[in-house]
């Protein structure tokens, strides 16, 4: 969803965090979610609905994290890992997190706490900060508040969406 979303409003976001996902549909091609139609059939609704395909596109940094022994079967590793080598590739601002030993839902502390220090890692670095409004006299147009929820720990994210923006006179 987070890749589907910066490509297809590149300007929306000022950064984006997604997990375990499945970016290239056309290697699951006999439907997902609840499309039950196969690749052949609708090949434009594959292509549209992955961020793979449209990459060219994204224009806000974005960070891929994952499970390398990820066991579902529309979400294998190798979904996270060819989409960052396309981003790499294109020049996106981008980074890969690989989680040993962790299938689709990540359980070991340790890896709850990684994902949790990498996501806080990007927020602070890629969000758009008070001090970075202030400096550039602008003011956001909407404030996102994010709760991000991991086994039994949580990350509070407060982040400005960067579009819409109008200079103080």
């Amino acid at each position: 969803m987070t890749a589907n979303l910066l490509c297809h409003c590149p300007k929306l976001f000022c950064c984006g965090i997604a997990r375990s996902g499945a970016y290239n549909r056309t290697l699951t091609p006999f439907g997902f979610q609840s499309e039950e139609r196969e690749l052949w059939d609708i090949p434009h609704i594959y292509t549209s609905m992955s961020p793979f395909m449209n990459a060219q596109k994204i224009e806000s940094p974005l960070l891929l994290i994952h499970g390398q022994e990820d066991s579902n079967s529309g979400t294998f590793p190798e979904q996270s890992e060819r989409f960052f080598r396309a981003l790499q590739g294109l020049g996106k601002k981008s980074k890969l997190v690989l989680l040993p030993k962790e299938s689709h839902n990540y359980r070991a502390r340790e890896s709850i706490l990684h994902s949790l220090a990498e996501t806080h890692e990007w927020l602070s670095k890629h969000s758009i900060t008070k001090q970075t409004i202030h400096q550039q006299q602008t003011k956001p147009s909407k404030v996102i508040l994010s709760l991000y929820v991991l086994g039994s720990f949580a990350l509070l994210s407060l982040f400005f969406v960067r579009t819409k923006f109008s200079k103080h006179s």
